[in-house]
């Protein structure tokens, strides 16, 4: 049949429904069929029963398959495949733009520094103060003279080895058991004082990220990101 010049299909079911098979070729047919269920009255019916459930009732009938609800599923799909799509560039051009930023900063020779699980960070301008007061030389301490990033930590190897990180890259200030065993008594001092000296520049410079945010030098371009971007490498580069 046809409504309002659209396409129609009527199943009539009394013992038979509509199977897989038939579903699919209506289905490929891309019309709407409705299937009329008249199961109860396989033994006779009257023709006030028929009409009611033919015409009036809603009870026996069923979409086998709406072309506008196909239509209107699709839809939404590729709504969200979109939406799915545009957050997943969304990501990536967020990535994209913390990456530009931290190359800009270090390009402006500003340096990005990262927060510790703990929330806390090695300030560079408190380690450069701390270190005024320290008379020993070392090429750790060179390093740290220079302005160079520590994250205040202090690790060991398998071996007791001692090293730091600065820059990311490790430097060593202590051998491996054996050797300091071996070492002469002012080699084992000397080692014991770089460790008394990195330790209490780590408790007098580490600082909570709230105080952090309080410098000036400080800049937060990612978003609340553990990383942020400290002025004070470029102003003493100046």
């Amino acid at each position: 049949m046809t409504i309002n010049g659209r396409k129609l299909f009527i199943e009539i079911a009394v013992t038979h429904y509509v199977d897989e098979e038939k579903l699919r070729k209506i289905e490929n047919s891309g019309i709407s069929t409705i299937e009329i269920d008249l199961s109860e009255y396989r033994n006779g019916f009257t023709k006030e029963q028929l009409e009611e459930t033919l015409i009036q009732g809603t009870k026996a009938k069923q979409w086998i398959y709406n072309t506008k609800t196909e239509i209107l599923t699709k839809q939404f799909f590729d709504r969200i495949d979109r939406e799915l799509q545009a957050e997943k560039n969304f990501d990536n051009y967020l990535k994209e733009l913390k990456q530009y930023k931290i190359d800009l900063a270090k390009y402006n020779g500003h340096k990005v520094i990262e927060f510790s699980e703990l929330g806390k960070i090695c300030c560079t301008k408190l380690v450069s103060a701390n270190l005024q007061n320290i008379k020993v030389h070392h090429p750790v301490l060179s390093k740290l003279r220079n302005k160079e990033v520590w994250d205040g930590d202090i690790h060991s190897t398998n071996g007791g080895a001692s090293f730091v990180f600065i820059n990311s890259k490790k430097s060593f200030f202590s051998p491996s058991f054996y050797k300091r065993n071996n070492a002469s008594n002012q080699k084992r001092f000397e080692y014991r004082r770089m460790y008394a000296i990195l330790s209490k520049l780590a408790s007098q410079s580490l600082v909570e990220e709230q105080i952090c945010k309080e410098c000036e030098f400080y800049e937060d371009i990612f978003d609340n990101d553990s990383k942020i971007v400290c002025k004070y490498h470029k102003l003493i580069t100046n």
